[in-house]
């Protein structure tokens, strides 16, 4: 998928970043913010994430590259698709 502009909440925070989201984990891109650890949590809409890593990209303090995994369950598949059939014996007339 590609980088999405939007919205992200991160230590109590609002900040505009990037989000390149992936089956069950991400990579986010926000303006630098202290406070900010592994095992933190981010917000992007709805969806909440965990963070497993960090990166200051060029060690300059200006942008942080989180990787993270989403929060969500992942869902499976409920019940059986086969159908209960009623089956008559021939010598119950």
């Amino acid at each position: 998928m590609a980088w999405l502009e939007t919205e992200i909440v991160v230590s109590g925070e609002t900040v505009n970043g990037g989000i390149n989201s992936r089956d069950e984990s991400a990579t986010i891109e926000i303006p630098f913010q202290e406070g900010v650890e592994v095992g933190g949590k981010v917000t992007v809409g709805d969806d909440d994430f965990t963070i497993v890593s960090i990166d200051n990209l060029g060690g300059r303090d200006e942008t942080l590259s989180l990787e993270v995994t989403n929060d969500k369950p992942v869902s499976r598949r409920t019940g059986n698709k086969s159908k209960r059939q009623e089956v008559s014996d021939e010598d119950d007339s």
